[in-house]
């Protein structure tokens, strides 16, 4: 019999075969019986409106070809990803809430069965109406009641549904209705199509109210069913072998043929449900009972499973993984990640939840909970044939005595008890309690003290040895002797016989050797070995030593090498509690799970490492201690003994699928699309996405990448990412699922980026900013070129005019003049005068020669060669006029320059064509004034002024023609554009009152050149 947690569903008496636990129950004078009836948890969890479903009144469920989790419910529909719950109702566009059957369909549609026939179907992530729903309500008219599993939609997109006393309609794309299967004038109720085939029921009252039948087309033949109270609900399922499956009201029929018929009856409990599964169980929903599977559909035999009793099963279906889903119409939908483990708790009669300690007999399995008084027993056989009772025994009478450690001789039919007030042994009818300890040699006596045991073993002499807290122990002729360690306490934890009757100790500081009465550390031969020893075995099949260790992992030593294994290897824990060896397989628990390392018999020296855990039906993942008999493993648990077929249980090695499920762009959510072509200012990129694997509820690690930036996988549990701020290029997103078991997803959820430059990094911008450059540098180099020809033609007139300004200033007249005049003087044997004028005309001609070398000359030394030429002229001229050179206090004439030759054409010209012409002595004056950054220099004449000039000039046919004023004024303006200043040259004609010219005044304005 068969129940979940306490809800017992029936009951069976004892099987009368537990012989030898009979046998070992008289020779227990003590014993004190308890037999609780068996029955089994199947771990699993419950999924309701706390967790996120809509509602807890489930009807259907189904997992899409994605992989995604689907609930059809009272108030609309819900997808399930192993996190989240996503709910859609009327307010996301499905056309009535309670929603009764979900289907898929071959374009991966999935569609929706409401409870008022309207269809809706939902794909890429919309929910759209059905576009025949009104045309098809109209021709049903009534009150619709769907048939269960009647819907379907073929290829054509033709869309199949059966009307509970209507009949099966066939709607074409078009919205064309015809009813199927019309040659029978009958309407159906339940019933199956199989391509072309259907299965059908008519109800009593078309024919008589007595009978019912069961047509199957292909062959039209009829199947009398018993009569049954009407009406009643009808329930309809093809099995793999092509048996009919019929239910009404709380009967199941098995239809083989008219002839064949079985029946199983559910004491009036309703049949809601008919499913099968993979492994061709048949499972039958009740609305009371829960929910019941018979192994390979076979309804003659009792029912393997009992699940959810109390509880109306309306669906159930085995996803990818194995895992089985089952909806209810109470309590949301159960998740059960295997039903081959069946877990016992102390609701079915262990003495406690927290087992440490299991051994056998062959047949019989015992377990205690640490610190209990009682021990369990539970039959072998009866536990293969499903039938098995748990029966819990007190062994010593004595309330404060705690069990520490049990172990069965096989080869002495004996079971020994460790308990901490005594060390027992029951045999053949006699209790023997050893209570006193001898230590070699006999003489030695002293009482037992309490000591802790752990370990029991039998060796190969017929000697029972113990690890304790005081050493080693051997018992033999019914005396325990002591090996304690004279140097050093020793608390030995597990222990393994060697050869030549010697033993492998495990220990709190590492391995130890038990050679002919003495203690050998391994510990100093290799680092490892210094670990704490929880459990030793010796494996057959390589002839090596595995070594459990707490902390590091399992240690394989054979000869002088040991090899490690730890949890980067595959292992759940580097905390080993305890190992157990059969054949080539080792079963390892630990404090994070159950280990299964199997050797391999092709090479002895390679192994794979499974681990199993609560995700997979364990009741716990503290496992302590683990046994495994003719293919059951039986795992002691802090939550119960877990029993499983050790060949039937695999790990999850189905790859998980993995989506990603939104994108945000800048904050912003957008719709998942394979690829992405964004614009450089669009570069933050959000990424969530999700593995879906059911056993782990949720816990999965990926592991991604985005090439582009880094090809380095990275590894994470989160299911979100982000990659702020892109640089401009082409990126590719792939990331993979990793369930616990190391299966990652067959392909990764991928998309492409490609994320544009700005515009000043494209092709074309670029082209132009070098077009635009290339032209800009031309442009320059030609306006360079040509502003470099200007100037050097400015620069070059330059020059003409400042070699014509020297040419005026040494013109053959003023130096023949000036030389007739030195002659003069040397006639007149005026040897003075001769020799100064000379002198100042040498010193003239060299500083006007010095200073046409230059650009630019001190105000100075203009001012120097000035003064010479005024006085050369005064002296020629026989002192006609007095001149005088006045300089402003301010302006400092050695710091700054002026071009040279600048001054003296225009002294010149107002000597030879203002002075020479008047009557009386003549006045001239050159004076130098600085004012705001500007040299004015005026040159300031009394005579004859500028219009009497001009008369005198016309009368003279042939004269002397002064060009110095016009080349300089032409120098100017060169001077000007070459240095961008602004000199200027102002005449004025100074008169008196009467408007009679009294002389010129020529004003030269120089910015300051330093």
């Amino acid at each position: 019999m068969i129940r979940l947690k306490n809800k017992i569903i029936s009951a069976q008496s004892i099987p009368p075969h537990l012989r030898y636990f009979i046998k070992i129950s008289h020779l227990l004078i003590f014993l004190i019986l308890i037999a609780t009836s068996y029955c089994q948890i199947i771990n699993f969890k419950n999924y309701s409106t706390k967790d996120g479903l809509p509602s807890n009144e489930v009807y259907h469920v189904i997992q899409d070809t994605k992989g995604y989790m689907w609930f059809a419910t009272d108030f609309g529909v819900s997808r399930f990803d192993g996190y989240n719950f996503t709910n859609y109702n009327s307010k996301d566009g499905l056309p009535d809430n309670t929603v009764l059957e979900i289907y898929e369909d071959y374009k991966g549609r999935i569609w929706f069965v409401s409870s008022s026939a309207k269809l809706s179907f939902y794909y890429n992530d919309s929910i759209f109406n059905y576009w025949n729903n009104t045309v098809f309500l109209n021709t049903i008219k009534d009150i619709p009641n769907i048939i269960n599993k009647s819907f379907s939609v073929d290829e054509k997109d033709n869309v199949y549904l059966g009307i509970y006393r209507k009949g099966h309609f066939k709607i074409s794309k078009e919205g064309k209705i015809e009813k199927r299967f019309s040659k029978y004038p009958i309407d159906y109720d339940a019933l199956i199509i199989e391509k072309n085939k259907l299965y059908f029921n008519i109800p009593p009252n078309i024919i008589s109210t007595n009978q019912q039948y069961i047509i199957r087309e292909n062959n039209s033949f009829k199947v009398k069913i018993d009569p049954e109270e009407f009406p009643g609900r009808r329930l309809a399922l093809l099995g793999l072998n092509k048996e009919v499956y019929y239910s009404y009201n709380s009967t199941l029929y098995c239809i083989y043929d008219s002839l064949h018929i079985i029946k199983h009856h559910f004491d009036k409990d309703n049949i809601i449900l008919l499913n099968s599964d993979q492994s061709k169980n048949l499972w039958v929903g009740t609305y009371y009972g829960g929910i019941y599977c018979f192994k390979n559909g076979d309804v003659s035999a009792e029912p393997e499973l009992h699940l959810l009793d109390g509880d109306a099963a309306s669906n159930i279906v085995c996803d990818k993984e194995g895992g089985y889903w089952i909806s209810s119409l109470k309590n949301g939908v159960y998740y059960f990640p295997s039903i081959k483990i069946k877990t016992y708790t102390t609701n079915d009669g262990l003495t406690g939840n927290i087992l440490n300690f299991l051994t056998s007999d062959g047949k019989i399995i015992f377990g205690n909970e640490l610190l209990s008084p009682y021990l369990n027993i539970i039959s072998c056989k009866e536990l293969h044939a499903g039938q098995a009772q748990i029966k819990k025994v007190k062994p010593i009478n004595d309330p404060n005595a705690l069990t520490y450690a049990i172990f069965f001789d096989n080869k002495d039919n004996a079971l020994w008890i460790g308990t901490s007030k005594s060390f027992y042994k029951y045999k053949d009818g006699k209790y023997t309690n050893f209570s006193t300890f001898y230590s070699l040699p006999d003489s030695l006596i002293h009482p037992f003290n309490g000591f802790a045991m752990y370990e029991m073993v039998r060796d190969s002499s017929g000697n029972i040895w113990v690890g304790s807290n005081g050493g080693l122990l051997k018992i033999n002729n019914n005396k325990i002797y002591q090996y304690p360690s004279k140097e050093f306490f020793l608390r030995v934890y597990s222990l393994q016989e060697d050869v030549n009757n010697s033993f492998w100790l495990g220990c709190k500081n590492g391995l130890y050797k038990f050679i002919d009465g003495k203690y050998v550390y391994y510990g100093n031969k290799n680092p490892l070995l210094k670990n704490r020893i929880t459990s030793i075995k010796k494996s057959k099949v390589n002839n090596s030593l595995w070594i459990a260790t707490k902390g590091a992992g399992i240690l394989i030593m054979k000869g002088d090498s040991v090899k490690q294994i730890l949890q980067k290897d595959g292992l759940l824990s580097n905390h080993i509690k305890h190992l157990f060896i059969d054949k080539n397989i080792i079963w390892a628990s630990s404090n994070s799970g159950l280990n299964k390392i199997t050797i391999s018999l092709q090479n002895n020296f390679s192994y794979t490492i499974e681990g199993f855990t609560q995700a997979d039906g364990l009741a716990s993942n503290e496992v302590n201690c683990v046994l495994s008999i003719d293919n059951l493993v039986y795992v002691a648990t802090n939550d119960g003994l877990c029993v499983f077929n050790g060949k039937e249980i695999t790990t999850n090695k189905t790859p998980p699928p993995v989506y990603i499920t939104s994108l945000k762009i800048m904050n912003r959510d957008t719709s998942v699309l394979n690829s992405y072509s964004l614009p450089y200012n669009q570069n933050f990129i959000e990424i969530d996405f999700v593995g879906l694997t059911y056993r782990t509820a949720g816990d999965v690690m990926y592991k991604y990448r985005l090439t582009g930036i880094d090809d380095q996988w990275e590894y994470s549990k989160s299911t979100k990412v982000s990659y702020p701020f892109l640089p401009d290029g082409e990126y590719k997103f792939e990331v993979y699922a990793v369930n616990k078991d190391g299966i990652c997803s067959n392909t990764p959820a991928v998309i492409l980026f490609h994320i544009s430059p700005p515009f000043w990094k494209t092709w074309w911008f670029i082209c132009i900013v070098f077009l635009l450059v290339a032209g800009l540098i031309w442009l320059f180099i030609y306006i360079r070129i040509k502003a470099i020809k200007k100037q050097n033609a400015l620069k070059s007139k330059l020059n003409k005019y400042m070699q014509q300004a020297l040419r005026k200033q040494m013109n053959p007249h003023f130096i023949f003049n000036s030389l007739n005049s030195i002659q003069y003087y040397i006639l007149k044997n005026d040897k003075l005068e001769s020799n100064k004028y000379l002198a100042k005309f040498a010193r003239l001609m060299r500083i006007i020669l010095n200073n046409s070398q230059q650009q630019q000359i001190s105000i100075q030394e203009e001012l120097d060669a000035l003064r010479l030429y005024i006085e050369l002229e005064s002296l020629r001229f026989k002192e006609k006029f007095e001149y005088s050179i006045t300089v402003d206090e301010k302006l400092d004439t050695n710091q700054y320059k002026i071009p040279p030759l600048l001054i003296q054409p225009y002294v010149e010209n107002a000597i030879w064509h203002g002075l020479m012409h008047k009557d009386g002595n003549g006045i001239l004056s050159v004076d130098l004034c600085l004012n705001d950054s500007i040299i004015t220099c005026t040159i300031t004449d009394n005579g004859i002024g500028r219009e009497k000039a001009a008369e005198i000039k016309k009368k003279k046919t042939k004269t002397y023609e002064s060009h110095g004023t016009k080349i300089t004024g032409d120098r100017l303006k060169l001077i000007n554009t070459l240095n961008n200043t602004e000199m200027k040259i102002n005449y004025f004609d100074l008169k008196d009152e009467s408007g009679n010219a009294i002389g010129t005044k020529v004003e030269i304005t120089i910015p300051l050149i330093k």
